[in-house]
Parts: structure tokens; C-alpha cells; sequence
């Protein structure tokens, strides 16, 4: 949509606050999805294996997968959710949002409608984190049950890096 040039579609499929409920439903669908789940699962355990480290890992914009993926990690290390808020908001702060919208939108002005799926936001983690505690009681459940991880895994992996 932001790349059709279009900007009635732009406007009507994005603005009026549509974008930012895209970026909290996304958010929630990071965590509770089976196949993102399945994904995660497989990336993160392939980050607590002790042959991998150090790990580096990246996407495109590093705000929405690697987002959830450091946020993940870090409440599975202890991190406290305010914390670990703090952290995926710091995603902002490199970010060129208006040279990576010169891209893709001729008009200017429709950076405001299209800023919150450039952008990371506090609800977008917070979302994630409701639904995570819905569907999984909260980090234990998602490690074990929605990412399929062995609690022995994650276990080495706390006193390794912790250590």
C-alpha cells in the first residue's frame, strides 16, 4: 500500500488511526501466530545454542521482528518489562524515517499516516506482552509452550550469560 504511489489508498487504508492498530494486531500476531511462533522458536533456539554465540542477527529495519526477538531474550534473562520497553523504543532513534520515506512516497505529507508502521510505539510491545500473558502466562509459558523451547536450554542459556 505505502509503495502504490497511491495516496487516496494511502490515506484511506492507513490513515485515521488504521496504521497504528495494524502495528499493535502485528505485534500481538508475533506472539501468539503458530507459524511465527514456529519461526521464533527456531531463531531463538538457535541463538541459546552455546556452539552459536556470539549471535547476530538482523532484518530489514530491525524494529519489528528483530524487535520482538531482543525483547524475547531479554525477559528471558530478567530484564523488567519497563526495561525491556525502554530498549525497543531505542529502535527510533537510528532510524532515518523521513530518508527511508523518500523511497516510497511522493507526497510528503503523508509521512504522519504512514509514521507508525515506520516506527516502533510503546502499544506495539505492549501488545505483544498482553498477548503473550493471555495466551501463554507470560515468558515461561511462551518459551516453553509457544516457542517450544526446553526448559533445559533456556535454563544453560540463563546461567551462561548470566553468569
Amino acid at each position: 500500500i505505502m509503495m502504490s504511489g497511491d495516496d487516496d489508498l494511502i490515506r484511506a487504508e492507513l490513515g485515521a488511526g488504521r496504521a497504528e492498530r495494524l502495528g499493535i494486531e502485528g505485534a500481538a500476531r508475533f506472539v501468539t501466530d503458530p507459524d511465527r511462533c514456529r519461526q521464533f522458536g527456531r531463531a531463538i533456539g538457535l541463538v541459546i545454542e552455546p556452539e552459536r554465540r556470539p549471535v547476530l542477527w538482523h532484518c530489514s529495519a530491525g524494529k519489528d521482528r528483530a524487535g520482538w526477538m531482543a525483547t524475547a531474550i531479554a525477559l528471558m534473562l530478567g530484564v523488567d518489562r519497563n526495561q525491556a520497553t525502554a530498549h525497543y523504543l531505542e529502535s527510533n532513534r537510528g532510524f532515518g524515517l523521513s530518508q527511508a520515506a523518500e523511497g516510497f512516497l511522493a507526497n510528503r505529507d503523508l509521512l504522519e499516516v504512514v509514521r507508525p508502521l515506520l516506527e516502533v510505539q510503546a502499544s506495539y510491545i505492549e501488545s505483544s506482552f498482553g498477548a503473550m500473558d493471555e495466551a501463554f502466562g507470560g515468558i515461561e509459558g511462551y518459551l516453553h509452550d509457544g516457542l517450544g523451547l526446553e526448559p533445559q536450554a533456556v535454563e544453560a542459556f540463563r546461567s551462561a550469560v548470566l553468569a
